[in-house]
């Protein structure tokens, strides 16, 4: 019996079959598998719910007066167009407030208000 005749009498389970942990796993509904939200996965997003690019973009934006590019970023046009009009607006009228009740004082805190009403609105403009 020749090499030929042996292996056209093998049963498909004699075949070579890869071990399992050389199989391809492939995720069919297109869904994180990871369960930590600190792990990052394809254009910017966080499994966590939160787009880490819009996120990023968005806060350097909106320090130099353009709010709502996170919003616009995924998606959220109206809210985008109402933080870009409105938010700075709201940010000076809530540094004068504050500045008036702390009788001129509350103007050294104008910039880290600014900063975090800013952070605020990209962080809410990120998250899906």
């Amino acid at each position: 019996m020749n090499v030929k005749e042996k292996n056209d009498n093998l049963s498909p389970e004699h075949e070579y079959q890869p071990p399992p942990s050389q199989t391809p796993v492939v995720n069919v509904y297109n869904t994180n598998i990871a369960s930590s939200s600190s792990v990052a996965t394809a254009g910017g997003a966080l499994s966590g719910g939160r787009n880490q690019t819009a996120l990023i973009v968005g806060f350097i934006a909106g320090v130099f007066g353009l709010w709502g590019v996170a919003h616009f970023m995924n998606g959220k046009i109206g809210s985008g167009i109402l933080w870009l009009i409105f938010g700075p607006i709201l940010a000076a009228i809530a540094i004068t407030v504050f500045s008036t009740i702390t009788l001129g004082i509350g103007l050294l805190l104008a910039l880290p208000i600014w900063l975090l009403m800013v952070y605020a609105q990209a962080k809410s403009g990120a998250t899906y």
